[in-house]
């Protein structure tokens, strides 16, 4: 291992520690920073930004891309994970490292895992120029899914309802139609928006700008949190399936790796997610890896999800301090970044081991 780990100096409260530790990272590595800001403000007014870190030569012919907080409340795995890499990982003969922090920083800020119009970020990412996705069963089980009060009972006649559906459809099934993304429903769950978000525009501009779709080699990791056993990371390709970036896929990660695309790995297949984009815009030379990293079992989630939904879509305006609201924020941040230390040292130690599988393949590839 490169250095011991301390998990206390590398996750953070809230966004804006968050994003104040991280440009602490960049000063004192020399990173270069640039920031796009957010038109949507934090719970109490505060401006939101992605910030990009560029560490190494820019016009390094292949580029490693750390994505974070593509789902707000998910960003301080990601966060500590890219700071730790820019302050110990000595990055291969060739390669720079860019990383892009805080890609939907609204939803960090006032703990969602959605964005400031109720759009999974994650599910915003397919071609709106052509006929969206179906989700046929989406629409049977909406009612199930999305909240009329918030009470226990109603949690309760959710739980009951979505239970019904498995009976009816399948388990898998339905959790594929609640998780796989779904364009006509702007209220419910997963809703991957009508047109381009505004951190997908970023994301866009952020390509363009950094030339990261002209480098020869393009490697994209995007860290998330929440499916899987408690503190295990499924590294999940998420592009084209058997295709040459799949080989080099398997090439870093090995047995390790599962692939969302063939309904193999701990998430059923999904659309509009970003592996999507950054395969159209490098046009194959982009090799898109999800690092999941388990916290506790899908259905605890599932009625915290429900309730921050009812809170934001149902509700009407928040009160960011009423009991009910710091309760289920409390609640979310837990599922999605529990505050272990066992859950974080085990985020750190295997984030470094994926780092030095990069490094392992780089070298390799050197020599061919």
């Amino acid at each position: 291992m490169i250095r011991p780990i301390k998990p206390e100096t590398l996750f953070s409260r809230d966004y804006l520690d968050a994003q104040s530790r991280i440009l602490s990272v960049a000063d004192i590595t020399g990173a270069q920073h640039f920031a796009f800001p957010h038109v949507a403000t934090g719970p109490g007014g505060e401006a939101l930004a992605t910030d990009v870190l560029w560490v190494g030569l820019r016009g390094a012919k292949n580029v490693l891309v750390i994505m974070t907080g593509t789902h707000g409340v998910e960003l301080y795995c990601g966060s500590a994970c890219a700071a730790d890499l820019m302050l110990h990982g000595d990055l291969p003969a060739g390669w720079a490292m860019c990383v892009i922090h805080a890609l939907n920083p609204w939803g960090t800020a006032w703990g969602r895992r959605e964005n400031e119009d109720n759009i999974d970020l994650n599910r915003n990412y397919v071609d709106f120029a052509k006929p969206l996705p179906a989700n046929a069963l989406y629409p049977e089980i909406h009612k199930s899914l999305v909240l009329q009060e918030l009470s226990d009972r109603a949690v309760m006649l959710s739980d009951l309802a979505i239970e019904q559906a498995e009976e009816t459809y399948g388990a898998r099934a339905v959790l594929t139609a609640r998780s796989a993304g779904q364009y006509d429903y702007p209220t419910g769950l997963h809703y991957g928006g009508r047109g381009p978000s505004a951190s997908r525009q970023i994301l866009d501009q952020i390509i363009t700008q950094y030339g990261l779709d002209e480098r020869d080699q393009v490697v994209v990791w995007d860290y998330h949190t929440g499916a899987g056993p408690f503190g295990y990371c499924e590294p999940i390709y998420l592009g084209t399936p058997e295709n040459h970036q799949h080989e080099k896929a398997r090439a870093i990660f090995g047995s390790w790796l599962t692939a969302q695309r063939t309904n193999h790995s701990v998430t059923p297949p999904q659309s509009g997610l970003g592996s999507e984009l950054w395969e159209r815009r490098c046009m194959g030379r982009a090799v898109f890896v999800a690092m999941e990293f388990g916290t506790y079992p899908m259905m605890s989630s599932g009625g915290v999800l429900r309730q921050d939904n009812w809170l934001h879509c149902q509700q009407g305006a928040i009160d960011w301090q009423a009991p009910e609201t710091r309760k289920i924020k409390t609640a979310l941040r837990e599922e999605y970044d529990p505050q272990s230390e066992i859950w974080r040292s085990l985020v750190l130690v295997q984030n470094r081991v994926i780092f030095d599988r990069f490094c392992a393949f780089c070298a390799n590839d050197d020599r061919k």
